[in-house]
């Protein structure tokens, strides 16, 4: 699996299988990880919430909680 650019991670680097456990400190994406997965593979969320739209998109530009 590969997410790219998708709020605030631009290349996330991480091998997953089997179970997986998220932790880590506040504000470091575990809750937008599991919203990417949730949009991709559950098929129960309509076509209007998985359709991505542009803000969803990491820019690369810096700011405040942005990297």
């Amino acid at each position: 699996m590969t997410i790219e650019n998708f709020r605030n991670f631009s290349k996330p680097d991480a091998a997953l299988a089997g179970r997986v456990d998220l932790a880590g400190e506040n504000k470091v994406g575990k809750c937008i990880l599991m919203h990417a997965l949730r949009r991709q593979f559950d098929p129960s969320l309509p076509e209007d919430v998985r359709d991505l739209g542009q803000e969803e998109f990491r820019d690369g530009v810096g700011g405040p909680g942005r990297s």
